[in-house]
């Protein structure tokens, strides 16, 4: 690739479990690599981290209709001009539509990146439109980049799985048999997540005794589902000392160190990144079978990286939690090997390469 090059990635926002990856980004494609994003996400749910601040230009992020779309205020001149712009697939943001087209007419090179399809009729018919504009893909899975080479022959298309450590980092801290007694939770406290269902199917657990005594269920973060829950483990003698809020953690040493004594973690709603951070540092995922999950569902394999149990179902919860204490010493054994998964296919590194392949083949198309 010209190493005059010059580089521009669009984002919504730069969330902290991203900043790693935009940090290596712009080392790799230093010094003509620029980074834009807004503030604010949609709903607020998710913004821009105050530590990833230094890294962007900054964009206002202005919501119309309650917020359904998206129009991303002064946008530079490196978004329109950048040799190789990467946006993300945003099918609500009308500034990327705006962008898409003029870098087509100009014949520059946008690479969208994101999930590839929309589950309404609408949503269909924008992101064809927007992948048809686009000079090439990254997907978030390796299915996703197999269907678009099929529609799109010819088109760069690459998977970049979504990580949130780098190789080196992926590792874990032995720790004795007997002390590794906690079920753990890492991400926001909010109700789609339906961590009510995961302490009502803890509690069965303790009930029926299908947990050893100094078992734990730990949940580490914040969110608008923090008291709620906290009166909720309140309520019953059983849980109300078996059942630890850890707060906000998201320094890699301290996690690894709350990870050191997990059997496994636990996602009762739908699956994202934290199954993968949880894969990272060895620890298989309990996994609600039938939700809407995140692609970080494809890292989930029953049996080596996860266990499943029946969505919406507290029972048959308590009774997989049970199932891997009985386990326990299988899955430590496992660990190494869920580590080298992890290390083989979801890291920063990966991603960083992936991102690098795609731009050079866009930027140079007869290379």
């Amino acid at each position: 690739m010209n190493s005059s090059a010059k580089i521009t990635i669009l984002q919504t926002i730069v969330p902290n479990y991203r900043e790693p990856l935009f940090r290596g980004l712009s080392q790799v494609f230093a010094p003509d690599f620029t980074l834009c994003a807004g503030e604010r996400g949609f709903f607020g749910l998710i913004n821009t981290s105050p530590s990833a601040r230094d890294l962007i230009t900054p964009l206002e992020n202005k919501y119309l209709n309650h917020p359904l779309l998206l129009w991303q205020k002064n946008l530079p001149p490196a978004a329109y001009d950048a040799d190789v712009l990467v946006a993300e697939f945003c099918l609500r943001s009308v500034s990327t539509w705006r962008l898409l087209a003029a870098r087509r007419r100009r014949g520059l090179p946008t690479i969208l990146w994101g999930h590839t399809s929309g589950e309404h009729e609408a949503s269909k018919v924008i992101g064809n439109w927007m992948l048809r504009q686009a000079s090439g893909f990254i997907t978030y899975t390796n299915s996703e980049a197999d269907e678009l080479r099929k529609r799109f022959t010819g088109k760069p298309v690459i998977a970049a799985p979504n990580a949130v450590m780098f190789a080196q980092d992926c590792s874990f801290l032995p720790a004795p048999g007997d002390e590794v007694a906690d079920i753990l939770y890492s991400g926001r406290l909010i109700a789609d997540k339906k961590l009510g269902l995961m302490l009502h199917g803890w509690r069965l657990a303790l009930e029926q005794s299908l947990v050893p005594a100094n078992a734990r269920l730990i949940l580490i973060g914040e969110g608008p589902e923090n008291e709620r829950l906290r009166a909720i483990a309140r309520q019953s003698p059983l849980t109300r000392d078996r059942v630890h809020f850890a707060g906000i953690i998201t320094e890699t040493a301290r996690l690894r160190e709350k990870y050191r004594t997990c059997l496994a973690t636990c996602s009762p709603g739908y699956v994202g990144l934290a199954a993968i951070q949880s894969i990272c540092f060895g620890v298989p995922v309990v996994v609600a079978d039938k939700e809407p999950h995140s692609p970080e569902i494809e890292a989930c394999r029953e049996g080596e990286t996860a266990l499943l149990f029946r969505a919406g179902d507290p029972q048959d919860l308590a009774v997989k939690f049970g199932t891997l204490f009985k386990e326990r010493r299988a899955w430590l054994e496992r660990r190494p090997a869920i580590t080298a998964f992890a290390r083989k296919n979801y890291t920063l590194d990966a991603m960083i390469s992936s991102f690098r392949e795609i731009i050079s083949r866009c930027a140079n198309p007869r290379t």
